[in-house]
């Protein structure tokens, strides 16, 4: 009941301040139509007629603020194409509502209004474990290598498992790839890693087990203790995104910084198959392009957010060195 009223309080914030969309919000109740059987965007597909409904249909799509922020160029073509057959999609910061894990619970038992969220797969992975693979140390080493699985037959034979739930994916983007920083020496070989304590973030048990082999010692540290952490010496480094060590500004602590790739965070965008199910056939069409324009902007978006990172982490006094990362795969094989 608590989640419902401060879902209904910001649904309400929302549509008096949007000025997104001109339209007014009438009745988002649709009719039920039959299933989609593809979410395949029909890109450049001849239609005899294009049919806007006459109500506005509102998609609610949780995500984390950090998230808001960073995809937010891409998230605003996303809103202006679908408001064209008259979806309007509001975004609702998850912080307001719950963990991830809590909103995915209640976005597939049907008890909250979010039709739409934009989530790592590592949360995703407790549901189907298939998806955990792009995650997996060391798997890729460039973003194009990413995209390259993201867009494969296997990854989306993972992501149609999620039909089990209730649950389709409509796009793919990056959240970042991880590196390795600390206080103590250049990282360029996986014997460098041997008596380094390390922190990991929490989901990611598979570099634990990497870590240990090497004869790190990894630990578990919260988000909010890990600055005080570095400062008070009781890590030698961590692991992070590019984007997140500059932010938090853990550069003051940490001189070396290795571009290790070792493990890519990957975003889905999902919906539940009733609120697709709802839509016209021009709206589902629309939807589903223009997720697929999301997808190709993003994608290049965060790359380049990627580069600028880096060169500013460099330009702040960061030791950054390459590792050759074939001798680290080669030992976690």
């Amino acid at each position: 009941m608590k989640k419902q009223l401060i879902i209904s309080c910001l649904s309400a914030f929302l549509i008096l301040t949007s000025c997104a969309f001109a339209q007014p919000a009438g009745d988002p109740t649709l009719t039920e139509k039959e299933s989609h059987t593809s979410l395949a965007p029909q890109i450049g597909e001849e239609t005899s007629e294009m049919h806007i409904p006459d109500q506005t249909t509102v998609l609610m799509l949780a995500l984390s603020s950090e998230n808001l922020h960073l995809h937010e160029t891409a998230l605003a073509t996303l809103q202006k194409m679908t408001a064209e057959v008259r979806i309007r999609l509001d975004l609702m910061p998850t912080e307001a509502l719950g963990t991830e894990k809590e909103i995915l619970e209640d976005m597939i038992s049907g008890e909250n209004t979010i039709q739409c969220m934009l989530l790592g797969t590592e949360t995703l992975a407790e549901l189907v474990p298939e998806l955990s693979v792009s995650a997996e140390p060391f798997r890729f080493q460039t973003f194009e290598d990413a995209h390259a699985f993201m867009d494969s037959e296997e990854e989306r034979s993972a992501e149609q498992k999620l039909g089990k739930y209730g649950l389709r994916v409509l796009g793919r983007t990056d959240n970042a790839f991880y590196v390795l920083t600390n206080s103590r020496l250049h990282v360029t070989e996986p014997g460098d890693l041997n008596g380094l304590r390390i922190r990991i973030s929490g989901e990611d048990k598979g570099m634990a087990v990497y870590l240990e082999a090497m004869g790190a010692i990894p630990s578990f540290v919260p988000d909010s203790e890990l600055a005080t952490a570095l400062q008070m010496k009781s890590l030698d480094g961590q692991e992070n995104s590019l984007y997140t060590i500059r932010n938090e500004k853990l550069y003051l602590y940490q001189p070396y910084l290795s571009v290790t790739n070792h493990r890519y965070s990957g975003l889905l965008m999902i919906i539940r198959e009733s609120a697709l199910n709802s839509l016209t056939d021009q709206q589902y069409s629309t939807l589903t392009e223009a997720a697929s324009s999301f997808e190709k902007q993003d994608r290049e978006a965060m790359q380049l957010l990627n580069e600028e990172m880096l060169a500013a982490l460099e330009a702040v006094g960061m030791t950054i060195t390459y590792p050759e990362l074939s001798a680290f795969r080669e030992t976690d094989s």
